[in-house]
């Protein structure tokens, strides 16, 4: 029959019949070896074949644009006090993310006896900065059953909290925080002093990129975008704001016939997504 290994064990047994010279006969037994008293026993073994288990997950990040690098984050998979004895997770584990976000909780774990196994899985906070960690805790429950001596795993996962199943996915949101600039030029007149002449220069969008991102708040300009030079034809702007990561173009243009004459590119960059 499927999962017994039957007991191989081989008695020999003495069976010695005396004459009581009364009328009856006596029989006494000795067992030469594999037993004791006046039995012995056949032990039979029972085992269902394992069945192996493998688990994963994935790891998002939102906001600003952050490429996610193996060993990011990390997870920690714990398993409930009251699991069966044999649970191959009994002391737990924590794992991290690849290249690409996909996280492996469990690959190919071996399951050897039935039972509910639980599971809670969470985000460890590793401190990167201006990274607002997924606190969200999932719950893994293996139902392992026996099915002709073969072993047969149910997988079901769940966010705590919520009906109904759910795949793993964490997603963690990334916002360092915003810079700024301000911009500034200067007004020169050639053949004669510039003396009390003052112009107004206007500051906007010079493309498409730019002005997408001012309409969406990712780039806050100053409330006045039209200043005049000083006597010493110096003109500056107000502190504009950046709260993504990107290139942007600016154009100055004289407030005459909004004609433009210079165009000034501005890179933002996160200086490190890592500590």
């Amino acid at each position: 029959k499927d999962g017994i290994t039957y007991d191989k064990v081989s008695v020999e047994v003495t069976v010695t019949v005396t004459d009581q010279n009364d009328g009856t006969l006596k029989a006494d037994v000795v067992y030469k070896e594999g037993a004791s008293g006046t039995a012995f026993v056949f032990r039979n073994t029972y085992t269902a074949a394992p069945v192996k288990v493998s688990l994963g997950g994935t790891k998002t990040v939102e906001g600003h644009a952050y490429d996610i690098e193996a060993d990011d984050f990390k997870f920690k998979m714990t398993p409930a006090a009251n699991n069966p004895a044999q649970d191959p997770l009994s002391n737990g584990t924590t794992v991290s993310n690849d290249e690409n976000g996909k996280i492996v909780f469990m690959k190919d774990v071996e399951y050897t006896e039935p039972g509910v196994y639980v599971y809670d899985i969470t985000e460890v906070d590793t401190g990167l900065p201006s990274m607002e960690y997924d606190s969200s805790v999932y719950q893994v429950v293996v139902t392992v059953t026996d099915e002709n001596a073969q072993l047969v795993a149910a997988v079901t996962t769940h966010k705590v909290g919520e009906t109904g199943e759910a795949a793993i996915a964490f997603k963690n949101k990334y916002n360092p925080d915003a810079t700024t600039v301000i911009i500034s030029g200067k007004k020169e007149m050639v053949g004669r002093p510039l003396g009390d002449d003052r112009y107004t220069f206007k500051l906007s969008a010079a493309d498409e990129v730019t002005e997408q991102a001012i309409g969406a708040g990712d780039v806050v300009l100053p409330n006045v975008t039209s200043v005049q030079n000083d006597e010493t034809g110096v003109f500056q702007f107000d502190v504009i704001t950046f709260k993504h990561a990107g290139t942007y173009k600016f154009e100055f243009l004289y407030d005459i016939e909004d004609k433009s004459f210079a165009i000034l590119e501005i890179n933002v960059t996160v200086d490190s997504q890592l500590p």
